[in-house]
């Protein structure tokens, strides 16, 4: 008995697979594989103090580096949905719903903000599923 390989490219009609989905009522951006450009656990924010010295404080984040297309749409989204909730969308189940509170998108992703840096590396983990390119199986 032999087997084929094919490459399950995961998209209908040759359509790249979606790694995530950004979810307004307003509108839905799918970020595909090949907009979605890094994901990275950030376990501290550090920032520059008036003084001039920096300061790190623990404040887990997953951020996702996005494409420049998309990081313009969402921005143009965002800054229409302020207070509003939007989903972050993962292999069909909702992994955050984050309140709007300002135009996102001007720094080339998104940071997801969680509890630990344990939940951190959770999120980046299901993230890292959905961006996971299409492998050869055999059928």
């Amino acid at each position: 008995m032999s087997s084929n390989l094919l490459v399950i490219a995961g998209g209908r009609d040759g359509q790249e697979r979606i790694a995530l989905s950004l979810v307004h009522p307003r509108e839905r951006i799918d970020v595909t594989i090949a907009q979605l450009l890094a994901i990275t656990v950030v376990p501290d924010l550090t920032f520059a103090a008036p003084d001039g010295t920096l300061r790190s404080y623990a404040m887990p984040s997953v951020h996702v580096g996005l494409a420049p297309s998309i990081c313009a749409r969402l921005h143009r989204l965002t800054q229409a949905i302020l207070q509003e909730k939007m989903d972050i969308v993962v292999a069909g189940e909702v992994i955050a719903s984050p309140r709007v509170l300002e135009p996102i998108g001007a720094e080339q992703g998104i940071s997801i903000g969680v509890y630990d840096v344990a939940d951190a590396e959770q999120l980046a983990e299901k993230l890292r599923r959905g961006w996971a390119r299409p492998a050869l199986r055999a059928v």
